[in-house]
């Protein structure tokens, strides 16, 4: 439960705040900084959301096992999202310090969010997850 008032509590301010900040006066500076780090950041929250989904899941469906074993291996489980998670967000966080704040043009700061958005759907397309999904290996 926790895990999923995270993701929605996340996403009621950030829509709150873009949307306040979008009939701001300060609209053209907000856009322009978060611009280049966002694709990479949401990504981040996102996954890390649903590494904390699958280990709450392991306390529901225990799968016959004890609950603190079930959260062990879903836990386990889910170790490869939240490293996932720790890198994009020490990219994003590179990102936001270096290219957001920087006096680049909003054409630079947008080719690097499409291209980080890009580079994302790639690893996740082309395998990204791990493991043979059908034999539940991975």
């Amino acid at each position: 439960m926790g895990s999923l008032f995270q993701l929605l509590s996340n996403g009621i301010v950030l829509g709150t705040l873009f949307g306040h900040m979008a009939v701001s006066p300060h609209a053209s500076s907000f856009f322009t900084f978060v611009t280049a780090h966002t694709s990479v950041e949401l990504t981040a929250v996102v996954v890390a959301g649903a590494a904390g989904l699958r280990m709450g899941w392991g306390l529901i469906d225990t799968q016959g096992q004890s609950r603190p074993a079930s959260l062990r291996r879903e836990a386990t489980r889910a170790l490869p999202a939240l490293g996932a998670s720790v890198v994009l967000f020490v990219l994003a966080a590179f990102v936001e310090g270096f290219i957001s704040a920087s006096a680049l043009p909003y054409w630079a700061k947008a080719s690097v969010a499409i291209l980080s958005a890009l580079l994302i759907a790639a690893f996740l397309s082309l395998g990204g997850r791990g493991g043979n999904r059908r034999s539940g290996a991975g």
